[in-house]
């Protein structure tokens, strides 16, 4: 997925340069590159969704709804060694 997605920059003229006539990457390019893949391997396991908890005056707990709001990304997560169990869900 990062080559294609590096591939999709190259094509789109992002990096400035004529593909055709230069078709190795280079240094900045490998770079960004490498950037893509990190960011896609924290994603997979790094990315918790952020919900909200409503609970209208006066019903009960079992009314209780979780409305989704955003996405979390804690990459600094991704250095730890965490265990396959874990205390939270996706």
């Amino acid at each position: 997925m990062a080559l294609f997605l590096l591939k999709c920059l190259r094509l789109v003229g992002y990096f400035q340069i004529n593909i055709f006539s230069i078709p190795k990457p280079s240094e900045e390019e490998l770079r960004i590159g490498s950037l893509i893949l990190r960011n896609l391997q924290v994603l997979q396991f790094n990315a918790y969704e952020i919900v909200e908890s409503e609970l209208p005056l006066n019903t009960s707990c079992s009314q209780l709804r979780l409305i989704p709001i955003g996405l979390g990304i804690y990459p600094t997560a991704a250095f730890l060694n965490h265990s396959c169990a874990p205390n939270v869900g996706r």
